[in-house]
């Protein structure tokens, strides 16, 4: 080369400092220096894997060249959830933090140093991050925003120094959502932050990775089902006796009992409780008063009659809210078979249940086909159950009951659907502490299409695995599944979560209100995400009329409907109306900003959709002022 010529180039440009290393430096330089060089070791090796070359280094600082945006972005949020879990271990009695900027421009290569206006907005986008924060400029954003499954917030056009640039924080966690002065005039970007929905399956995602236990109540719970996780509760009544002997009270007693306890732990709705049953059976007559006490969407009631030898059960499932008959049967059994009788109707009130209300029938056939056995399917039912409806923590072994069945039905397309399933909501939860391969999640899932090429849930949830993980969006996938299974539920919510995750909402519109046609009342998280779903979509009327059939649907999805509209009347500049709504709010549910606030941050409900849920903690607290 010339001494003349200028070499330049289009670089993806990645700035890290330490915050507050004078500091530090003052307080501690042995340790400084001891836990600064372990944390460099750590990007040092994070550079290798992502194909990071540094070509600058400045006391704390350091400057690195990407060939890749998107490589250079996974690098800087891995570093930070490194460093994050190494402060957290208290690894050293010196605790570093790190902020980091990156930058796509142009630049100019003198041996082998880069310099010009692209490391420049680079290293202001570095003091602009935030503490453990990552600041990208549009360059970069425009690049990974679509192929990451990471979520962003605009703070629009900033000025350090004599550089101007558009820029964006990568959000690790939701509490690093903040505003930023504009240089700009143009209104607030509210939907810009919702890029990705992580799998369902995941899990979403925080649906599928963060739940808790024990969430806290809120001061006006009382002990019914209707404050429960998924809102819609069942109420089974004790059976009349038709017949005036006392065996036949005894065989209808004994027929509800092992209904209440045995549906309860393997259905997505809240059962109420035997003994509450018994006394609201005595003390109610009509359907209104039942639903007053205790917001039962459904009933189910019946009554037996005997003679010596033989009894007849009649049953009745009604929609209180329609006050429409969904379902009836009779059976007829011998005295001397009461266990088999048991049975049969308990399997019976259950499948009716899944097909009707909470799965559709094409699920509902899809896992009675994959688990015969009906000790594993029930098992089944109960995970699923246990994980949506009760919250529970996702622990490191959470994949393990999911792995025995699969021990036990290695050639089951289904079980190893699921065992897949279960990895990758365990790989969320715990990320780098996670025991999980990602090979393994993939390895499971291919081995469900192996066995049953027609196993459309495994067809949807490869899209999900292709997306996340190699950031590559597969419609044929997508559309294959639906092919095999346009009705089943288990397809229709993952093809959703799909499209939002490629940042398609009028798609991922399209299917979850077919998912919600098809199980009406599944899991109360699915309106959430089609409200979001709206919002990404900018469609505010369709997002309103939602949150008013959320109001009109049932006790618990009414909080959420109203916190909805809340939301909705604050983004549109309605501060009165909002205000007023608000405070009325407070006033009806007994409840003070602070358990509010509380109840919104640990509810499984909003744990998918988080988003949402720091969208709507954002606008109350504004509200409140």
């Amino acid at each position: 080369m010339t001494d003349d010529k200028i070499e330049r180039k289009i670089a993806v440009i990645f700035a890290t400092d330490v915050v507050g290393y004078s500091k530090h430096m003052e307080q501690d330089e042995d340790e400084t220096l001891k836990s600064f060089r372990a944390c460099k070791k750590i990007l040092e090796k994070l550079f290798e894997e992502h194909g990071g070359t540094i070509f600058n280094t400045a006391g704390d600082s350091v400057l690195a060249e990407f060939p890749s945006a998107v490589s250079a972005v996974v690098c800087a949020s891995e570093f930070q959830e490194l460093i994050k879990e190494r402060n957290d271990n208290r690894q050293s009695p010196i605790n570093l933090q790190f902020r980091i900027g990156i930058n796509m421009g142009d630049v100019v290569k003198e041996d082998s140093n880069l310099y010009g206006d692209g490391v420049n907005i680079a290293a202001r986008l570095e003091a602009l991050a935030q503490p453990n924060g990552i600041c990208l400029s549009k360059s970069v954003y425009d690049l990974v925003n679509k192929k990451t499954k990471f979520f962003f917030s605009d703070l629009g056009e900033q000025k350090v120094k004599e550089n101007q640039f558009h820029a964006f924080d990568l959000l690790l966690d939701p509490s690093q959502k903040r505003t930023i002065k504009s240089n700009e005039n143009s209104s607030v970007r509210i939907f810009t932050a919702v890029t990705t929905l992580l799998v369902i399956t995941i899990g979403g995602l925080i649906y599928f990775f963060s739940f808790q236990t024990n969430p806290q109540k809120l001061a006006i719970q009382i002990d019914t089902p209707k404050e429960n996780i998924l809102g819609k509760t069942l109420l089974i009544l004790p059976f009349d006796n038709m017949s005036d002997n006392s065996d036949t009270e005894s065989m209808k007693k004994s027929i509800v009992d092992h209904l209440i306890s045995s549906i309860s732990s393997t259905v997505m709705l809240n059962i109420v409780p035997r003994q509450k049953s018994y006394v609201l059976k005595e003390k109610f007559q009509t359907v209104e008063d039942l639903y007053r006490e205790t917001g039962a969407s459904f009933i189910l009631s019946g009554s037996a009659l005997g003679s010596e030898e033989n009894f007849r059960i009649s049953l009745e499932l009604l929609d209180v809210r329609k006050e429409k008959i969904l379902w009836s049967a009779n059976y007829e059994f011998s005295k001397s078979d009461l266990f088999s009788t048991l049975d049969e109707i308990e399997f019976s009130v259950r499948r009716m249940i899944l097909s009707k209300l909470t799965m559709g029938e094409e699920a509902t056939q899809y896992l009675e086909k994959h688990f015969v056995n009906s000790e594993d399917f029930l098992e089944i039912l109960r995970l699923r159950v246990a994980l949506l409806k009760e919250g529970t923590s996702i622990e490191r072994n959470h994949s393990e009951p999911f792995r025995m069945i699969l021990e036990k039905n290695p050639d089951s397309s289904g079980a190893n659907y699921l065992y897949a399933r279960s990895l990758i909501r365990q790989l969320g939860a715990y990320r780098e502490n996670s025991n999980v391969e990602i090979k393994d999640i993939f390895k499971a899932n291919s081995r469900a299409l192996e066995l049953d090429p027609g196993n459309a849930p495994a067809y949807a949830f490869k899209a999900t695995l292709k997306k996340r993980f190699q950031l590559k969006f597969d419609e044929t996938l997508l559309r294959t599944a639906l092919r095999y299974g346009e009705d089943n539920y288990l397809v229709l919510e993952t093809v959703a979560d799909v499209y939002r995750l490629q940042a398609k909402p009028e798609e991922a519109i399209t299917y979850y209100k077919q998912a919600l046609e098809v199980a009406p009342y599944g899991p109360s998280v699915l309106k959430l995400a089609l409200f979001a779903s709206y919002l990404e979509a900018n469609r505010i009327k369709d997002a309103r009329e939602l949150a008013k059939e959320m109001i009109s649907s049932d006790k618990f999805l009414e909080f959420w409907g109203q916190l909805c509209l809340i939301y909705i009347e604050a983004i549109n500049g309605e501060k009165i109306s909002s205000s007023q709504m608000y405070k009325e709010f407070l006033e009806k549910n007994k409840i003070s900003l602070e358990d509010l606030l509380r109840k919104i941050e640990t509810s499984p409900m909003a744990r998918r959709e988080y988003w949402v849920r720091e969208e709507l903690i954002k606008s109350l607290k504004g509200i409140d002022g």
